[in-house]
């Protein structure tokens, strides 16, 4: 699943950087909007914050490919949930930027 949302993660940011250089409304009206901004720095904090459990998660299937359960400390489990949801919390933010975006707030 890990694969699959970096996958995705990947993908939309290269449709993204096609619809700001090539399609869509111009180079001008993203750079100029403040909430292209935001939701640029948010899906770079998410990146950042993804890679901790993204390691995590490689070395508990290697664990798993040998037969033996991982073993997960509970400073380790917490940590990896609290990523996982703050990750979250970022996705919702990036779409509430890119609906305001959309609609132009913020412009001037």
């Amino acid at each position: 699943m890990d694969l699959v949302y970096g996958i995705s993660a990947g993908l939309l940011l290269i449709v993204g950087l096609l619809r700001v250089f090539i399609f869509e409304k111009g180079v001008n009206f993203y750079i100029h909007n403040p909430f292209f901004w935001v939701k640029m720095a948010v899906f770079a904090l998410v990146a950042l914050m993804s890679i901790d459990p993204t390691l995590r998660f490689i070395r508990w299937n290697r664990t798993l490919k040998e037969g033996r359960p991982p073993v997960i400390s509970e400073a380790e489990f917490k940590r990896t949930r609290l990523l996982i949801h703050l990750e979250l919390a970022g996705i919702v933010i990036i779409l509430l930027a890119a609906a305001m975006m959309a609609r132009g707030i913020g412009m001037s």
